[in-house]
């Protein structure tokens, strides 16, 4: 389930991208000290041609992470604030399985967005259309934003 999700989610983004945006998948995303992390989907403007070394966290405006069991506690705080912490202005977690202290619908978008006021979540659960924010550039320390309608139960239709 965790790879259909990934693929529907790079599918739903690659379908509303705007020109000279681009969606990748599995792709490594070199911080700031060098080390990298290797996002589910990653929505970037730089020219994904070429890159051997990853594209620096700079060039990237939205991470993508589904949550595998194995690895929530990573995806849901550490990964969160790593990239925050390189300057990736927009995080979206994708939750398939229930967890302590969530009992809402499934699976769930979590995504959360830089803005002017700081930092700006959006909850979207399955069975509802919700506008997620998706970080699509920047512009100086601005982060220019799209809306993209999800209900997140088409994101593990088969």
């Amino acid at each position: 389930m965790h790879q259909i999700a990934a693929d529907a989610v790079s599918r739903l983004l690659w379908a509303v991208r705007p020109s000279g945006v681009h969606v990748l998948t599995a792709v490594t995303v070199r911080m700031p000290n060098g080390d990298g992390s290797v996002p589910d989907v990653v929505v970037t403007t730089a020219n994904p041609i070429g890159i051997r070394q990853g594209l620096p966290a700079d060039q990237v405006h939205t991470v993508v992470e589904v949550v595998s069991p194995s690895n929530a506690l990573v995806d849901r705080a550490y990964k969160r604030e790593l990239y925050a912490e390189a300057g990736i202005p927009c995080y979206w977690r994708v939750e398939l399985e229930a967890w302590r202290g969530y009992e809402g619908p499934l699976p769930l978008v979590v995504a959360r967005v830089l803005t002017p006021d700081g930092w700006q979540s959006v909850d979207a659960p399955a069975g509802v259309t919700t506008g997620v924010p998706l970080a699509i550039g920047r512009d100086g320390d601005k982060t220019i934003t799209m809306t993209v309608p999800v209900d997140p139960a088409v994101l593990v239709e088969i």
